[in-house]
């Protein structure tokens, strides 16, 4: 280091205005070291999970989402696998309802938790999400979470899951042939070190069924490509896989194992679907089983 003042690179947007600005508390506690590579999920509770289910809309450009209890009973099934004892189910909320859902949750005490999981099951748009009766940003989801507003999560995993269109193009896909594959994999030390600063916004992950822009697929009889890939996947291997590896195994099968079958429809027909994901984690997130 040189001396010289620190400097920001910015043209007054951050993420797309994914995130606000907010004021820090002095000091808050967190169950990690400086230096762990691992987030500790030895804590008595897994951690609270909310799905929010959206069905029906009184917005009349949406329709009903069919299929999308599918998802709900699925994804509930698999939380409660991982040792998520408290998964909490809201329907059809209006925006003004969700909002005070998402207050309410966010004054509950996580000292005993290894960390948050909010899943969202609803159309979407290019930057919004729609409740029953008007759109939001996931500003509304995110901030009340953050460790100045939230200080019993902070240093602590918050889990999101949009499943909603982010657009509506159509990904054509193109065929492909293997020639060769290659693999790599390193791993880093653990140095413990006890006080230090976070930024606000450390510790978010926001899994997106798609990519800005694009649509979201849904099967009425079997429920959403992707909820149904990220059951199965972790099903599979969240006892012996990091989150993050989870969910790069859920876009590949998304990604190779679906295809859209509208046959009457040409503009629709053969279309394909890639997941994404934004991790500010600072850590590796494995989680182990509850002995209880």
């Amino acid at each position: 280091m040189d001396g010289a003042n620190d400097q920001v690179d910015s043209n007054g947007l951050f993420f797309g205005g994914i995130f606000s600005n907010s004021k820090s508390k002095k000091e808050v506690q967190v169950p990690t070291y400086k230096k762990d590579v691992f987030y500790n999920t030895n804590h008595k509770r897994r951690g609270l999970a909310v799905i929010f289910n959206h069905e029906n809309f009184t917005i009349k450009k949406l329709r009903k989402r069919i299929g999308t209890e599918d998802d709900c009973v699925k994804l509930e099934a698999t939380l409660k696998s991982m040792g998520f004892v408290d998964v909490k189910k809201y329907k059809d909320l209006t925006k003004k309802e969700l909002d005070a859902v998402i207050g309410k949750l966010s004054k509950e005490d996580f000292s005993d938790c290894d960390c948050l999981f909010i899943a969202v099951l609803s159309h979407g748009d290019q930057g919004v999400i729609y409740a029953k009766d008007d759109a939001y940003t996931q500003n509304m989801l995110i901030d009340r979470f953050a460790p100045d507003k939230c200080p019993t999560l902070a240093g602590k995993p918050k889990i999101y899951v949009i499943q909603a269109c982010q657009g509506d193009k159509c990904d054509p896909g193109i065929e492909v042939r293997t020639v060769q594959v290659d693999s790599d994999a390193d791993n880093n030390n653990n140095n413990n070190d006890s006080i230090y600063r976070l930024p606000l916004y450390a510790d978010f992950l926001i899994a997106y069924s798609t990519i800005p822009g694009y649509f979201s697929w849904r099967n009425p009889s079997k429920g959403s490509w992707y909820i149904q890939a990220l059951c199965e996947e972790l099903d599979c291997h969240w006892q012996d896989v990091d989150f993050l590896t989870i969910l790069t195994l859920v876009n590949r099968r998304v990604a190779v194992d679906f295809e859209s079958y509208v046959p009457h429809d040409h503009s629709m027909d053969r279309k394909k679907q890639i997941p994404s994901f934004l991790s500010m984690l600072t850590r590796i997130l494995k989680f182990t089983p509850k002995t209880n």
